[in-house]
Parts: structure tokens; C-alpha cells; sequence
């Protein structure tokens, strides 16, 4: 009985978890590359730095400019540009949360199953060790098992759409190089090793 509360105890605690990252999720930022890091906050694309967390630049849905919170004119050819960047990197921000919070709750439905196991095998052992009872046990513990593996591969396919957003945004990067020297001095582009799932969250 007292290995039965222990793992109901894990139980509750993996879900009490669950919820408590779900929530911080929605203030994720993202690293982009060793200097940098990326934000949405209400509703504006902010750059800020890693290292004081001071805002470089804003980009808002309309895709007017702020660097240094000073708003900066641009013509209609660069607002289009900039709300290409905009648009590219939510893209790849909702992306990075939505693989994070399945991963949350693939690892949750590791600890269930984990949970269900030991009481399969309490039930096992209850039942003097009845073959039926364990081959059921058995039975349920590999479906469940495929489901979980399941989810997993479809984590892995998403993180392939991801790796392909984040190319595709740096070559957008490339035409903001191009089109607006005043962002020459503030990386923007995405450094896969920096933005691989560093799980950063905003206080």
C-alpha cells in the first residue's frame, strides 16, 4: 500500500507540473542567437538583449519600427519587409511553444503510464500472481506505450517544419540586411544551436 500512495503522490505531482508550465509557456522567450532573444509582447515582435534584457527593437503588427524605443521612419518596400520578419518569427515562436508543451505532456504520460504500471503490478500481486491479470496488464501497458511513441514521432516532425521556418527566416533576415543598414547593428538572425529549445521564461 505504501508503494501505491507513493506513486499516486508522483501522480498528482506531474500533474500539478503540467499545469504550472503550460501557464509559463505563455511568457516563453526565445533565444535566437548568442546575443539575443525574441518576445511577443502585446502583440509587438520585440528583440532584446540576453545579457541586460534591454529592448533593442520593436516590431509592431502594423510594421512600424521602434530601435531603442525610438520610433524610426521607413518607406512601404521596408514596412514590407519588416512585416515579412514579423510574421515569419511568430510563426517559429508559436511553433517552438506548441513542440514544447507537447513534449510537457508526452513526458506527463510517461509519468501516468509509469504510475499505471506499478499499480498493474500491485493487482499482480494481489491476484496471486494470476497469468490473466498480467497478460491484460501487458496488454494495456503496450497500447499505451505505442500512443506515447506515437506522439513522440509526431513531436519529431514538427521539429523538422520548425528547422525549416527558421532557414526560411534567415534568408528574410538577409533582405532585411539589405533593405535597412539601420538593423545592421542588431543581429536578427537565428543561431539553430542558440534557439534549439533553451527554455527561457520571463519575469
Amino acid at each position: 500500500m505504501r508503494l501505491l500512495f507513493i506513486s499516486m503522490l508522483v501522480f498528482f505531482q506531474a500533474v500539478r507540473a503540467d499545469d504550472g508550465l503550460s501557464e509559463k509557456f505563455k511568457k516563453l522567450q526565445m533565444n535566437i542567437n548568442e546575443q539575443n532573444y525574441v518576445i511577443f509582447e502585446d502583440s509587438s515582435l520585440i528583440v532584446a538583449s540576453r545579457d541586460n534584457d534591454v529592448y533593442l527593437v520593436e516590431i509592431t503588427p502594423k510594421s512600424d519600427l521602434y530601435i531603442h524605443g525610438e520610433k524610426i521612419d521607413v518607406t512601404p518596400s521596408q514596412k514590407k519587409i519588416l512585416s515579412k520578419y514579423f510574421k515569419s518569427m511568430r510563426k517559429i515562436f508559436h511553433t517552438r511553444n506548441r513542440i514544447g508543451g507537447k513534449a510537457i505532456k508526452v513526458g506527463i504520460a510517461g509519468a501516468k503510464l509509469a504510475v499505471k504500471a506499478v499499480g498493474g503490478l500491485v493487482d499482480y500481486v494481489l491476484s496471486g500472481f494470476d497469468d490473466e491479470v498480467m497478460d491484460e496488464f501487458e496488454k494495456e501497458m503496450d497500447r499505451e506505450s505505442e500512443r506515447i511513441d506515437a506522439q513522440g514521432e509526431h513531436i519529431d516532425d514538427m521539429g523538422k517544419v520548425y528547422k525549416k521556418f527558421r532557414r526560411e527566416n534567415n534568408k528574410i533576415v538577409d533582405e532585411i540586411r539589405d533593405t535597412l543598414p539601420v538593423l545592421d547593428s542588431i543581429r536578427l538572425e537565428i543561431n539553430e544551436e542558440d534557439a534549439d529549445f533553451q527554455i527561457n521564461i520571463k519575469k
